[in-house]
Parts: structure tokens; sequence; C-alpha cells
């Protein structure tokens, strides 16, 4: 077996409620430990629960709102007798818009999340399994939200994170990840060669790689439990359409996998269109779809835009962007580019006219939406969910503004009308 996967003997695939496989050839993972991809051919792995024993055993109001992800441990790869690594994640507001935007929409703001993003989901399934393993070191690359989530969940669970960032992640997320007391390491060019970096670190040394990516099946299983909570918050119902901002895509999967099971279940009747956003400056997979290709081919134009954390140019591992896009087109989706003026407006409007800031690349769909609304591809009729993926202090885009300091109540009297604000006293 290659490394990273456990050998353990065939009874443990009989005491867990899942099923590691590999949907490329058909390789079945027996494992209780932390897996990789397929050691046969290379291919992202899938987790594959026994939904027809779980349907007996939910509750009838399954899912239900709770505390925290660990509500859905039954659907969750999380052994019974593990100790969760929980900082609260999970359960983020839905909230529906107070503009008109031409159909009815609801902002899912998963920058309310410990950390600020919506990594906290995918790093505490990650942290969980890690620690229940009895791993001791991990290792990620990131772009800066992942980095600042592990960072976070490794210091609850009093163990030692390593980070290799790409080289333009933002100086607040690296500070965030200090102030944690995870080790990080900057590497040159983008969160491809980053990860490269950690993937070749973590075979070497054997640390768990906890990369965020489809490197492993697992932290797309913390991305699914977004999908249970819309549904609850929208009166156990399905929105039409769900956008989401991705660079590689596993929280577009994860989602998917999330609404899929619902329907699996009997619960709900219908998967949401999905609609995958990227940065006109690094656009694979959108670029793919807008040309109706079959294969995703490489970033190589120099990555130019604001929203950094899905600034992925897939090098490396082109099969994660082609993953992605197969879902979007397997829910008669679509995959949008939007321009940095177009990023801008949208961080703008959210901030100003809905109270939600937002960083660029949680800012994205809201820009995809205007675009999608103006092409006729959304209609008026239709629910549509923005997924706010990272708070605005993870990456301040705000104009340059006066601060004017005033002595007493008869400067602020005189400066009020150069300050640009009328106040009635």
């Amino acid at each position: 077996m290659n490394e990273g996967y456990s050998g353990r003997a065939k009874a443990s695939a009989r005491e867990m409620n899942y099923t590691i496989w590999c949907p490329r050839c058909g390789e079945e993972i027996i494992s209780k430990g932390y897996v990789y991809l397929c050691p046969e051919c290379g291919g992202i792995l899938e987790i594959e629960f026994d939904l027809s024993r779980l349907k007996k055993e939910l509750p009838t109001d399954w899912p239900r709102i709770g505390i925290g992800m660990e509500t859905y441990k039954k659907l969750l790869p999380i052994d019974e007798d593990s100790e969760w690594v929980s900082l609260g994640e999970g359960f983020t507001p839905l909230v529906p818009s107070v503009t008109s935007l031409g159909c009815k929409v609801y902002f899912k703001n998963e920058g309310t999340n410990p950390t600020g993003s919506f990594k906290d989901r995918p790093i505490s399934i990650v942290v969980t399994k890690a620690r229940s393993m009895g791993a001791q070191i991990l290792i990620t690359s990131s772009s800066g939200n992942a980095g600042v989530s592990l960072a976070a969940y490794a210091a609850r669970a009093n163990l030692t994170a390593y980070v290799l960032v790409a080289g333009n992640t933002s100086f607040g997320k690296l500070k965030q990840m200090s102030a944690h007391g995870a080790k990080i390491f900057r590497i040159k060019g983008d969160v491809s060669r980053a990860l490269e970096a950690a993937t070749a670190v973590s075979k070497e040394l054997g640390w768990v790689n906890a990369a965020t990516t489809f490197l492993s099946p697992f932290p797309t299983q913390g991305d699914k439990t977004v999908a249970y909570e819309l549904f609850v918050q929208l009166g156990r119902d399905t929105p039409d359409w769900v956008f989401v901002p991705i660079g590689a895509g596993p929280l577009l999967a994860g989602c998917y996998q999330g609404f899929d099971e619902l329907v699996q279940l009997g619960i709900s009747d219908k998967v949401p269109h999905r609609a995958g956003v990227q940065a006109e400056g690094c656009c694979p997979i959108a670029t793919a779809f807008q040309q109706n290709a079959a294969h995703v081919v490489p970033w190589e134009s120099p990555v130019n835009t604001l929203a950094t954390g899905i600034a992925d140019p897939l090098t490396g591992y082109l099969q994660d962007g082609e993953y992605t896009l197969n879902i979007i087109r397997r829910t008669h989706g679509v995959a949008v580019a939007v321009s940095e003026s177009e990023i801008l407006k949208a961080t703008k409007h959210l901030a100003e006219r809905e109270g939600i800031w937002a960083e660029p690349s949680g800012a994205v769909g809201l820009a995809a939406l205007w675009k999608l609304l103006k092409e006729g591809i959304i209609q008026v009729n239709e629910r549509v969910v923005l997924l706010i993926t990272g708070h605005g202090f993870k990456e301040p885009v705000v104009p340059d503004s006066e601060y004017p300091l005033i002595e007493d109540l008869s400067s602020f009297i005189r400066r009020r009308e150069h300050s640009g604000y009328t106040v009635e006293l």
C-alpha cells in the first residue's frame, strides 16, 4: 500500500459506517487511517455512507439544528469514541438579502466561523481524525485561510502545525497563523507550488498532510455540512442555486455530496444547480467550462487577482479541477469568471448595503449572480444562496477615508459638512 494507508485488517471495514473507494478504478480502501489518493491509479477517493442502514437509525427530523458539526457525526467519517476537536464551527447565519438583486437571495455567511472562514469545517474533521490516529504533527499548504484554520485547531488539540504558504499570502492571515503558534514557511510562487512542497514533506517525514484539496477524501466531509444546514435553515427545503467561490473546488463538491445524501435518504427531492465562481485573473475551471472542454488545463498566465483565496492554477493536480467541473455539469450548473472591477463592486455592495464584510474571494458569488441574471441564466423566481466564504478582516479591501479628530461638540458641528456627513443634533 502507498504511504498514508493504514494496513488494518478487513474486519475494520465492518466497524465503520462508510466505505472509501475510487470512482476511477473501483478500488475499495480498507483503512481506519488517514488516506490520500487511490494507491492503484492515483485517482480522487470518495467516502460513501451506508445510507440504507442510516435511514433507519436517524431521527425523523434529521437533519436538525444543533451545536457544532458533531450534530452530524453519524454521517461524518469520525469514530464514535473519538473526541471531537471543535471551536464551535458550523451553523453559520443564513441571511436574506435586504436589497433588490433580481431574485430571492440568501447569504450563507461562513465568515462567522471561529477563524473567519469556511475552512474551519474541513479542518475540524482533519484534526479530529489525525488526533484519533495518534498523529502529533500536521502540515498543509495554503493561500491563507486553511493555514489559519489548521493553526487554530492544532493549538486546540495540542498538536504541531506547519504551514507552507504561497508567496502572495496576505499579512493579516500570516499574523493569524502566528498568533496560534503555527510554524510558517513562505514558498516562492503560487499555492500549487506550496501544495507540491507540503506533499513532499509529508511523504518524507510521515506527517499528516492536512491539505483541504481533494488530496484526501476527509476534508470535503466537513464541507458537506453546509448543505445540511441550508436545508434546515430554508425550512427543510432546497434552494434552486448555490454559488460557490472555487479554487480547486472541494467546498462545491462537499456541498454537492451533502445535498445528494439528503435525496438518497428521502429527505429532499432535488439537488440544487451549482455555480462555481472564479476570478478572471486565475480561472482554469471556468475557462474549461466556457470552452466546453473535456479537460482542465493549468493556469499559465501570471496570477493577478485580489481574490487570492481562490487563485489556484491547479498545476500538478488538474484532476481536482476536472472533478469539480464534472459536478458542475452534473447539476446543470455553470462555471463563471468575474473581473476585478466586478469583485470590488460586489465587496463594496455587501459591506455597505447588506452589512456583510467579506474578503474579495468571499464576495465573488454576488459578482457572478449579477452577471448570470443579466445573461438570463438565473430566473427572477428562483431562490439563490451565495456562500460568503471568508470575513473581510482576512484581506481588507476598503477605500481610503478621512477620520476627523474632534475636540468638542462645537468642532463637530463645524466640521460635519466638510466630512461629507449630515447629522441631525
